[in-house]
């Protein structure tokens, strides 16, 4: 019988990420301009809380007054416990960071924790910011096109955007998704796709 993951990263990355934010404790913070987008995500609601989806440092939650945070990161000691489904889920600069061998994983996981709707930001740029052990931290940069492919394999896309992190840049820097949960039939196979 095949096992069915849970976790959405392989133990030896799972280390690796817990020595990088020991060793680096102020990194991921969110950019000022996500903070309007998110308020404006959760302002679509009447939910009082929401799932920080890969919160790093807990930044977002800090920044969000209006809402109780959930948070999960499987980089932070304190934050690993398997998260709770939350019908708002936010996923910020995330993805991109993924291993790419467990990347389908940690998708279906994300999608796990979706009740009603999810915010996802994606960085399109590679960022020159390395492991100890000399890996790359932003494996999954792709286009935005592959983006859209992937998101919406195991989510319904209710509206993308594309965002620059500043005025200087010539090229989009972020893909930002609103999604919604897929077909129940479609959520329940996906562990067995995943073999």
């Amino acid at each position: 019988m095949s096992k069915v993951y849970r976790n959405p990263v392989s133990d030896d990355h799972r280390e690796r990420l817990l020595k990088f934010h020991t060793d680096n404790p102020s990194i991921d913070k969110i950019p000022g301009w996500m903070i309007p987008l998110v308020n404006n995500f959760l302002s679509k609601s009447n939910d009082t809380d929401f799932l920080d989806y890969g919160c790093g440092n807990g930044y977002l939650g800090k920044a969000i007054t209006t809402h109780t945070t959930h948070e999960y990161d499987p980089g932070f000691k304190d934050k690993t416990k398997e998260p709770e489904p939350c019908n708002l889920v936010t996923c910020i600069n995330v993805l991109e960071y993924c291993e790419p061998d467990w990347f389908k994983q940690t998708l279906w996981h994300l999608q796990t924790t979706v009740k009603s709707r999810g915010f996802i930001c994606i960085g399109l740029k590679e960022k020159d910011s390395y492991y100890e052990d000399g890996l790359i931290r932003t494996g999954n940069i792709m286009p935005e096109w592959q983006w859209r492919q992937w998101i919406a394999q195991f989510f319904t896309v209710d509206s993308t955007m594309l965002i620059k992190d500043n005025e200087q840049d010539t090229e989009h820097s972020n893909i930002i998704f609103e999604v919604s949960p897929l077909d129940f039939t479609v959520i329940t196979m996906a562990p067995f796709a995943l073999r």
